[in-house]
């Protein structure tokens, strides 16, 4: 029974729809400018339950994902780690910043989780804009 769960758990895992993050803000700025599209960062601490939350939750709605992967180059920085880069606060985490390909804040950042279509609805008026 355990060998079976195991053989479920791996054949989910490759159906689980999920973004890939790039290494790093600069590399995150690079890729944006060349696919034309906008960074998602996100900073995040490693003990953050609401952080897992997105991570392993939101993040792997697929109409969130496909989203994301469409418009944005995503990024993740793990504060509690790698230190909070200067030109962000972080009120509480997970707090997320939308950025053109230059590095410049767009709108006000989003604090906290949301479930997949709450979250959705934020980013959409991002592309809006």
């Amino acid at each position: 029974m355990k060998k079976v769960l195991i053989v479920i758990g791996l054949c989910l895992s490759l159906f689980a729809t999920d973004f890939e993050w790039a290494p790093n803000l600069e590399r995150a700025k690079t890729q944006a400018k060349k696919e034309h599209k906008l960074v998602f960062l996100m900073l995040s601490q490693t003990t953050c339950r609401i952080c897992q939350f997105m991570k392993n939750k939101t993040f792997e709605d697929e109409k969130l994902s496909n989203f994301i992967t469409l418009h944005f180059v995503p990024v993740k920085i793990e504060i509690d780690e790698e230190g909070i880069p200067q030109a962000f606060k972080v009120i509480g985490t997970p707090t997320f910043y939308i950025l053109d390909a230059s590095g410049r804040k767009i709108g006000r950042p989003i604090v906290g989780g949301a479930k997949a279509p709450a979250f959705l609805k934020k980013l959409e008026e991002y592309i809006k804009r």
